[in-house]
C-alpha cells in the first residue's frame, strides 16, 4: 500500500489554542480501511489531549541561581470552589543552609546583647537608688544642721559654757554633723568653729594656765566625734585636735611677729 505524507492543519483552530502543541504532519488515510483510519485518528487525538493537559496543568519556574523550583499542580474538582492545598514544594539548596547558620548566629548575638542591657539596667537602677538615698540623707542632714550652725563660731569662754549646757545625748549627733560640715575635711577651718582669741585661751588638757576643753565634757565629746567622721588616718581625734590648736596658735604668733617687724 502506498502512503503519502502531507502537511496537516487542524480544523476549527482558534487563537486561544496557541499554547497547545499541534502535530506538524498527519498520515494520508484515504486508501486505508475505516477501522484503521479510526484507530489512527483516536491515537492522534489522545496524544494531542494528553500533551495539552500536561502543558496546562504543570508549570516549572526556576528562581535566579538558587535552583529553587516551584511545582504548581492544579486539580479541577467538579462543583468544588475551594482552592487546592499543598500546591507549593520548595527545594532547599546550599544558600539556604548558609542563611540559616547566619540567622542562628545573629539570634545568639541578639540574646547576648539583651542580657548585657538587662544587667546594665539593673546596675543603673541600683546606682540611682543609692544616689537618691545619699541625697535624701544630705538634705535631711542640712535641714537638721541649719538650726545649730548659728551657734558657731564660738568667740569666747562664755559662749562655750552656754553651748555646753545645751548639749545632750539627744542632740549630740546633730552637733557632730554640723561641726563636720563646717570643717569640711580640712582642720585649718577650725577657726570657723572656735575663734582665734578663744583658741589662745584653751588647750586640750588645761595645762600652762589655759582652760582645758576636757572641762567641757559635752562639747569635747561632740568635737572629737565630729573629727572622727573626717577621713583622717594615723591619729586619734584627740591628737588631731591637740595638733590643730597648736598649729593655729603658732600661725597667730607668726602673724603677730610679722606685723611687729613691719612696724619697726
Amino acid at each position: 500500500m502506498k502512503r503519502s505524507i502531507k502537511k496537516y492543519s487542524p480544523r476549527n483552530a482558534t487563537p486561544g489554542a496557541k499554547n497547545a502543541k499541534q502535530p506538524k504532519f498527519l498520515l494520508d488515510t484515504t486508501d486505508m480501511s475505516a477501522s484503521r483510519k479510526n484507530e489512527i485518528e483516536l491515537t492522534i487525538e489522545s496524544r494531542r489531549i494528553s500533551s495539552a493537559r500536561q502543558i496546562s496543568v504543570s508549570n516549572e519556574y526556576t528562581i535566579e541561581s538558587r535552583r529553587v523550583s516551584v511545582a504548581a499542580t492544579i486539580e479541577t474538582h467538579a462543583g468544588s470552589l475551594e482552592p487546592p492545598q499543598n500546591v507549593y514544594e520548595v527545594v532547599c539548596c546550599s544558600h539556604c543552609s548558609t542563611f540559616e547558620k547566619k540567622f542562628e548566629k545573629l539570634e545568639g548575638t541578639i540574646k547576648e546583647l539583651r542580657r548585657v542591657v538587662e544587667s546594665q539596667n539593673v546596675a543603673i537602677m541600683d546606682a540611682i537608688a543609692t544616689q537618691k538615698v545619699a541625697t535624701e540623707q544630705l538634705v535631711r542632714q542640712e535641714s537638721e544642721n541649719a538650726p545649730v550652725v548659728k551657734y558657731f563660731p564660738l568667740n569666747n569662754l562664755e559662749e562655750l559654757a552656754q553651748l555646753e549646757s545645751k548639749l545632750s545625748a539627744a542632740n549630740r549627733d546633730i552637733f557632730e554633723s554640723a561641726i563636720s560640715s563646717i570643717i569640711c575635711n580640712n582642720m585649718k577651718n577650725v577657726s570657723l568653729v572656735l575663734r582665734t582669741q578663744l583658741i589662745h585661751q584653751i588647750n586640750v588638757d588645761g595645762s600652762h594656765g589655759k582652760v582645758g576643753l576636757k572641762k567641757f565634757p559635752n562639747f569635747f565629746c561632740v568635737f572629737t566625734g565630729a573629727v572622727s567622721k573626717l577621713p583622717f588616718k594615723g591619729l586619734t581625734p584627740e591628737e588631731i585636735i591637740r595638733r590643730t590648736l597648736q598649729f593655729e596658735k603658732a600661725k597667730q604668733y607668726k602673724r603677730i611677729y610679722r606685723e611687729k617687724k613691719k612696724q619697726n
